[in-house]
């Protein structure tokens, strides 16, 4: 035992009623071991306790991912050491856990359907829907907060969808709808947690998504592909053109064709992706492909060629060009958001702390935005090229990463040539030039024709960059500068706005009829909001006092009396705080009020649900790691027979 079987230091005290006091009758002071010393008094039960504000930074520190023992060793180096904050790291420890067990009092369902009641209350834009079985279990939840909601309005034109695992402990894929900004940088429009990836599933993701975005559909739509996927997209968003991801169109290639599809198919498969320019185009090439690559035997023989001719409309520029995209050919967007999460959020999360951490992840995205957006109002345009008229245009319209774009195209334009391949007709019709790279041998690359509107200005190319991703490129910034370095049409000094897409400018994010109001702070933020405050101007008061010594001494003389003066006005908690055994404020992450929430009985069980402990494998990766391995196994049986070989040798 700690006490060491000591029965000393003992005080009785006895009540008398006449002087109505209490006196001392026996104090007993002997022990039977060496008393503690000062320097270890901080290791003593009755002595440790743990002040409001470090649990506050502790729960802080918490929902940032750190760990406790990087946060105590924070807190003690803040603190002036361990001795000076007046607790552990199990005391620590044993408060995280209070914490986290309070805040699921009621049940992980209901937990979480009060943090969305809290978050709507914070947020008038929050928006979420719950679907609820037979049984009142919860099969899929959907959300998105007003930040979202506002980045689709601007920025919903083209979206990619995809789902990872492992980021909860129900194991529940994660869905994220997700885009490009104005600054070509990743932004979150909705997330998900669903039961399964079933066509009835991906109907009702699909309609709240439409539901949450006022009925306003995007213009293309990329995904894996998955015939759920395509099921749900069809039913919900019938207009909106379904793209399907390049990246894993090749990787599925590698799986199903095996040692088949070489580096030549690869190459070939490459070219109908991304330089195909029409519909001849790419037969000619697919049949090209074909006799190349399967000589003699055709698709016929391989099923998963058919497949991916039939839907060819889905995944080569002869087709997707013509529909915008933002310059997305796949769902590598979401893929790298996926990518980022697993750095923030980890399978054994329950869903309510999987929110905390989700929302980490999206504080540090939006904090990526806000970098760029100063970037843009405090630094000023790449001067290199400004002679041109065309780049002194857009300098400050497009925003600094999409005008990094425009100067790698203007670059690239230098090295083309151009000729009119019709007469140039009288203004207000339209001409036809080639615009193209004239090797030593006149051998054209990379031959495009431009249609030039000399009444509008407006000029196309055959590449339809501009029609797919709302960018101009280098063929007609090359129509640009030479028509207006030879004709001096003033027309063709400036790019028209109509070429101009609003959502890669600079006020991308102007106009539109969101006017979310934010309500009055709740209490609980109150109290957080003035820890922090207090926290501020205390370090710097500290900082100072602690220079003089006359100053140290006013100081503590007054904190010890503002101490008593709290005391003696007896301030009831916040509400949202729980009261600790030694009567410390705590404020408790997703805590349960008395106000009645929607009665749920939990979560819907999954049945025969796998749970990889590792990250998931890709196809492609997992089929050269077989392969891999049966070499390995090859080379190893050569080995053994060589050596059986030789033994026997020797003896004969």
């Amino acid at each position: 035992e700690l006490r060491g079987g000591c029965n000393g230091a003992y005080i009785r005290l006895r009540w008398f009623k006449e002087f109505k006091c209490y006196k001392i009758y026996r104090w007993y002071n002997v022990h039977n071991h060496d008393m503690i010393p000062e320097s270890l008094r901080h290791y003593v039960r009755s002595s440790r306790r743990m002040a409001p504000v470090y649990k506050m930074l502790a729960e802080v520190n918490d929902a940032a991912g750190i760990g406790v023992t990087s946060s105590y060793n924070a807190i003690s180096r803040a603190g002036g050491g361990r001795k000076f904050v007046g607790f552990t790291k199990n005391d620590l420890k044993n408060h995280l856990r209070t914490v986290r067990t309070s805040s699921m009092e009621y049940g992980d369902a209901t937990a979480l359907l009060e943090y969305f009641r809290r978050q709507a209350q914070l947020d008038p834009g929050f928006f979420h829907e719950v679907e609820v079985d037979v049984e009142e279990n919860i099969a899929s939840i959907f959300w998105a907060d007003g930040k979202m909601r506002m980045d689709y309005h601007y920025f919903g034109d083209s979206i990619s969808f995809d789902t990872t695992y492992r980021t909860n402990k129900e194991y529940r894929p994660l869905a994220l709808f997700v885009g490009f900004n104005n600054h070509h940088q990743l932004t979150v429009f909705a997330a998900a947690l669903l039961y399964d990836e079933t066509t009835a599933t991906f109907e009702w993701l699909f309609d709240q998504f439409l539901k949450c975005m006022g009925g306003v559909r995007p213009l293309s739509m990329f995904t894996d592909q998955a015939a759920a996927i395509a099921a749900g997209i069809r039913s919900v968003f019938p207009d909106c053109f379904h793209g399907l991801c390049t990246w894993h169109i090749a990787q599925n290639a590698v799986v199903n064709l095996g040692s088949l599809c070489d580096s030549d198919f690869l190459r070939e498969l490459s070219y109908l992706m991304y330089n195909a320019d029409d519909e001849d185009d790419f037969e000619y090439n697919w049949k090209k492909m074909i006799e190349k690559c399967f000589p003699g035997k055709g698709p016929l023989g391989h099923s998963w060629l058919q497949g991916i001719y039939k839907v060819r409309t889905k995944w080569s520029s002869a087709w997707v060009n013509c529909h915008f995209g933002a310059g997305m050919k796949s769902t590598q967007l979401s893929e790298c958001c996926n990518s980022n999460i697993r750095h923030y959020l980890q399978s054994e999360f329950s869903v309510s702390r999987f929110f905390v951490h989700f929302e980490r992840m999206l504080d540090n995205k939006r904090d990526a935005e806000e970098q760029e957006e100063y970037y843009a109002l405090s630094r000023l345009a790449d001067s290199r090229f400004s002679t041109s008229p065309i780049v002194k245009q857009v300098a400050n319209v497009y925003t600094p990463k999409i005008f990094k774009f425009f100067l790698d195209q203007y670059k690239e334009s230098l090295a083309y040539n151009i000729f009119s391949n019709t007469e140039i007709e009288p203004e207000g019709h339209v001409g036809l030039f080639d615009v193209f790279i004239l090797e030593d041998d006149l051998t054209r690359l990379d031959s495009r024709v431009l249609k030039v509107d000399f009444e509008n200005g407006e000029i196309k190319c055959s590449c339809r960059k501009w029609e797919s991703s709302g960018m101009i490129c280098k063929h007609q910034i090359k129509g640009y500068d030479m028509l207006w370095s030879t004709t001096c049409n003033l027309k063709f000094q400036h790019i028209p706005s109509s070429l101009i897409l609003k959502r890669w400018t600079r006020a991308a994010k102007t106009g539109g009829n969101f006017s979310f109001e934010v309500p009055s702070t709740d209490s609980p933020s109150k109290y957080r909001s003035r820890l922090f405050n207090l926290s501020a101007v205390s370090a710097s008061m500290i900082s100072r006092v602690a220079l003089d010594d006359d100053l140290y001494k006013s100081a503590m003389a007054f904190m010890t009396d503002l101490i008593k003066k709290c005391e003696a006005l007896s301030i009831t908690e916040p509400a949202g705080t729980s009261t600790s055994s030694n009567g410390d404020i705590c404020f408790c992450y997703l805590g349960i009020d008395d106000v009645p929430v929607q009665k749920v009985k939990g979560f819907k069980p999954k049945k025969d649900s796998f749970k990889p402990s590792k990250r998931p494998i890709p196809a492609a990766e997992a089929a050269r790691a077989v392969s891999k391995k049966k070499r390995k196994t090859s080379r190893l049986e050569e080995e053994n027979l060589k050596a059986v070989e030789e033994s026997l040798r020797l003896k004969l």
